[in-house]
């Protein structure tokens, strides 16, 4: 694909017009004139301008602009033409010279004229680099270069020669537009190779056209990575990056017979014979607006359908229309695979001296194609570019590795700390695990002293002493009366029980049990729950057991139980569980 036709010689022309109004001229002042014309009263002035000062660069861009813009290829060339004759060589007239020629070849290019082509181009590109030259103009030369190498040639290593020199170039200026529709004839030299590391040329036109927002740039990488997203079996993404610019694709009629062949080449793939034998038929419909390269494309991949579909007559028709549009065009970019295809037909209807004829053409054109050295060529120019890009890989792996490595060490150093802490917190869980069996252990055996003691007491003659007495009594209560139960308990009540007063209450509980009132009381309560929660069959609920045994909440059971025994309630009833368990 040649530069943007819609905005490369806009900014061409831009680019030198400061430049070139400054530039001495054969005549007088000129009038001014807009380099882009809107309409044909424009062109008139122009050309009738042009009559006056035939050798202003700026008038006759905006006259080979026009035509450009407009695909009137005949025109102009007819225009350019001349101009290049008339300047060729002449001092002083050197970048007249190479724009007029520029422009007359990309006019050739596209209407596939080669045989008149090289007689212009060989003599720009020695020129490209010298006086009255810029950059926009050599990547011009170099894209029109390429654009002849591969179609008129087959020699794809010098099209990507010219190319890449064409993109370097476009990066110096920081032409955004023109790089995304070079990187898209890189990614069509791979198409034609049937090889799909070009999809990676076209991923990089997709996402510099996108950032520039032109409607022409768009639609034409976005088409290259599709292709090549079909080259490699993708055909739902390859279909979707398509869908992306069928709203646009009606404002440039030169991408649609390209575009509907790659539906038919889908839905063929797929084996919906039908659906792709209409995308073919609608697709050699625009055969009038597309280059014959393409439409010789579209006559391959329909004939190949046909093939497959079992209609070989129509199959073989089509092929050789095909054929015909390479021959009576001067491409051979799909020329020996028209060959091959209608060889291989022929051998397979049973017609083998047509297909040994078409079978001899092809060795012929595919060793234009397949060159030894030609290959070679291009596969170092591929080996050098993969070789920059591995390096630049290498580069960012060994900073993503270096990144990755002071983390691993963060990381390493965050678990280990994590770790201690865990094993911490582990040992301190079995430790205090330990210790809460050690503790329930040691209460029971507490309380089977507490017990024997007092029946040891119970058993002592000292019933005389009215102390005695008086704590017989009290512990009956305790024992069969279970008044610890109540959570009003007092010196108080106790004595009203017993028909006494609270010190003499007070003082047999200080003589006989060592300990406070409330002690003492909290003494039965905890004995009791202690009793329940190491019973295996007793699953009573934790708030059930502190109402029941007459604390006024649960938090107070807790603390009491705790104080008593060293651990928690709950944890009590699991570790007496497992020692009666064992």
């Amino acid at each position: 694909m040649i530069l943007s036709r819609r905005t490369a010689h806009a900014v061409l022309t831009a680019a030198v017009l400061a430049v070139l109004l400054s530039c001495a001229c054969s005549r007088t002042e000129r009038p001014s004139v807009n380099y882009r014309l809107g309409s044909e009263e424009e062109l008139s002035s122009a050309l009738q301008s042009l009559k006056e000062y035939p050798d202003d660069v700026t008038l006759n861009i905006s006259v080979w602009y026009y035509f450009t813009e407009k695909g009137q290829w005949d025109s102009v060339i007819n225009y350019a033409v001349p101009v290049f004759r008339r300047s060729m060589y002449v001092p002083g007239k050197e970048q007249l010279m190479l724009y007029a020629g520029a422009y007359a070849s990309q006019a050739f290019v596209f209407s596939e004229r080669f045989d008149s082509l090289s007689a212009y181009i060989d003599r720009i590109i020695p020129l490209s680099d010298g006086p009255g030259s810029d950059d926009f103009l050599r990547a011009m030369i170099n894209n029109i270069a390429g654009q002849y190498a591969m179609k008129a040639e087959g020699d794809y290593a010098e099209a990507l020669d010219r190319y890449k020199n064409a993109l370097e170039s476009l990066t110096r200026i920081g032409d955004t537009l023109n790089r995304s529709i070079m990187l898209g004839n890189i990614a069509s030299i791979y198409y034609h190779r049937k090889d799909t590391a070009g999809y990676r040329y076209a991923r990089q036109a997709v996402e510099l056209s996108n950032a520039h927002g032109d409607s022409y740039s768009i639609v034409y990488s976005t088409l290259q990575a599709a292709q090549m997203l079909y080259l490699k079996k993708q055909y739902r993404a390859a279909s979707e990056y398509a869908g992306k610019i069928s709203g646009a694709i009606d404002d440039f009629p030169q991408f649609k017979a390209q575009y509907f062949m790659l539906y038919g080449n889908i839905y063929a793939a797929l084996g919906l014979y039908g659906k792709a034998e209409e995308y073919y038929d609608t697709a050699l419909s625009y055969g009038n607006s597309t280059e014959p390269g393409t439409l010789s494309s579209v006559y391959l991949n329909y004939g190949r359908m046909l093939w497959a579909k079992g209609s070989l007559e129509r199959a073989a028709g089509i092929l050789r229309k095909g054929l015909s549009v390479t021959e009576n065009n001067g491409n051979i970019e799909y020329r020996h695979e028209l060959l091959l295809a209608l060889s291989e037909l022929y051998s397979a209807m049973g017609e083998k001296d047509k297909a040994l004829d078409y079978y001899k053409s092809y060795h012929e054109y595919a060793e234009k194609i397949f060159n030894i050295q030609k290959e070679r060529a291009f596969q170092k120019l591929e080996t050098e570019e993969e070789r920059a890009a591995l390096q630049e890989e290498i580069q960012q792996k060994e900073l993503a590795l270096e990144k990755a490595k002071r983390e691993r060490i963060l990381n390493i150093s965050i678990s280990g700390i994590i770790l201690i802490i865990l094993i911490a917190l582990y040992v301190i869980y079995h430790k205090q695990k330990g210790m809460y069996r050690q503790l329930v252990e040691a209460h029971q055996q507490y309380m089977n002293r507490t017990e024997l003691i007092r029946k040891s007491a119970e058993t002592q003659n000292d019933t005389k002493n009215k102390d005695s007495e008086l704590w017989k009594r009290i512990e009956s209560l305790m024992r069969n009366g279970k008044v610890y139960r109540q959570n009003d308990i007092s010196l108080e009540s106790i004595a009203d029980m017993l028909s006494t007063n609270r010190v003499y209450v007070s003082k047999a509980i200080n003589t006989f049990a060592g300990m406070s009132f409330y002690k003492y009381i909290n003494s039965y309560r905890i004995e009791e729950s202690v009793t329940i929660l190491s019973g295996t069959d007793d699953n009573i609920p934790m708030k059930a057991l502190a109402d029941r045994l007459g604390y006024n909440s649960l938090s107070a059971f807790y603390r009491a139980f705790q104080q008593e025994t060293g651990c928690p309630p709950s944890r009590y009833r699991s570790e007496a569980k497992k020692i009666k368990n064992d």
